[in-house]
């Protein structure tokens, strides 16, 4: 039975284990399965042997984390599920998934019986969608040249703070400005030249407003600035 059993272990995608905390809260593992070299890179022996060796694989910044985590699935005897990182000799920074089940003995301790497993191709793919979805994000909402606010987003702060002003009884200003001769600039020195006095026109303008205040490019050499609550 303990051979089948050890077969079955083989065809989880994870390591499957069985940790007992006393009534102290001091955890050990009484089981692991030799999935734990793939998921730590330490032997069942090893981390039954002395937890603590477990745990030096966990990525630093998380240790708090999974330890509150297990505390409070503890304190409300419910299960225990989280993600961490840990930090592998080999293989890196990599993400596990811990997913465990209590139950309370008669002396207090509790048994958890679950298992953790490899989410770091999910956590990489998510990470990817997300640094995507901001990219299409600040494009649709910032002008690629200068970084600012493009007409959109102008539109959408202008909104705000009309209904702001309604609410509050406040007051706001709005400044139009456009480049004499900017045409010039283009035709003599060429655009790279044009976009090196856009961009810096941009940045001049940022710096001369609040940090609650719009500087907006509508397009081409014109831009238009909100000046927020002044009143």
């Amino acid at each position: 039975s303990h051979e089948l059993f050890a077969k079955l272990t083989q065809q989880v995608p994870g390591a499957l284990f069985e940790f007992v905390m006393d009534p102290g809260g001091h955890l050990a593992c009484t089981f692991i399965s030799a999935m734990s070299e793939e998921m730590f890179e330490r032997t069942p022996a090893q981390i039954q042997g002395d937890i603590n060796c477990l745990h030096s694989r966990i990525y630093r910044p998380d240790r708090t984390r999974l330890r509150q985590s297990l505390q409070q699935a503890a304190g409300q005897m419910q299960s225990w599920k989280v993600e961490y990182r840990v930090m592998l000799p080999q293989k890196g920074v990599c993400w596990r998934e811990l997913s465990a089940k209590p139950t309370r003995n008669e002396d207090g301790s509790i048994v958890w019986h679950g298992f953790t497993t490899d989410i770091t191709e999910r956590k990489s793919n998510e990470q990817t969608i997300r640094q995507f979805n901001e990219k299409l994000e600040r494009r649709a909402h910032y002008d690629a040249l200068t970084g600012l606010p493009n007409r959109v987003l102008f539109l959408d702060r202008l909104h705000q703070a009309l209904a702001m002003a309604r609410r509050q009884h406040t007051e706001f200003a709005l400044m139009f400005l456009d480049l004499d001769r900017f045409k010039a600039i283009n035709d003599n020195f060429g655009h790279p030249a044009g976009d090196a006095v856009l961009r810096e026109v941009a940045q001049r303008l940022t710096q001369c407003v609040r940090g609650a205040d719009t500087v907006s490019r509508l397009g081409g050499d014109e831009f238009v600035i909100l000046l927020a609550a002044i009143g």
